[in-house]
């Protein structure tokens, strides 16, 4: 039998490419790219369907590799198969409250860091018009 958890700790493993790039990790669960897991013991084979952030996303075979690789690993697993669902429409409301808190964190500290503030021209034409 294969266990249910296993997976998804598995694909907790597996993640996106552009939150790498970006320096904030995330899972492809954690970004809501996972949307159905299916087991079926008798035959060890685990199907899964995920989505892209973007239509144009090159990723999505590497993506799919990725999550091949590491549900593979799980015991009792004789085959994976990944399916790219290109009719769903992912958006940033898809990603978990955590992995937000964590985006939202990131985001504030490259803020200070870089000295951003979106509004600067606002302070800088009060302070001209004094």
């Amino acid at each position: 039998m294969i266990d249910p958890e296993a997976v998804q700790a598995a694909l907790g493993t597996v993640h996106d490419p552009c939150s790498l790039a970006t320096r904030t990790p995330l899972s492809l669960s954690e970004m809501g790219l996972i949307r159905e897991v299916r087991i079926d013991d008798a035959s060890g084979a685990v199907s899964i369907v995920m989505v892209v952030t973007s239509p144009a996303c090159f990723l999505s075979e590497s993506m799919a590799a990725s999550i091949r690789d590491a549900v593979g690993r799980v015991d009792g697993v004789t085959e994976v198969g990944v399916a790219i669902d290109s009719d769903f429409r992912w958006t940033p409301d898809d990603i978990g409250a955590d992995a937000r808190r964590r985006l939202d964190e990131r985001r504030e500290r490259t803020k200070v860091m870089l000295d951003l503030r979106p509004q600067r021209w606002r302070e800088d034409l009060a302070a001209t018009s004094r």
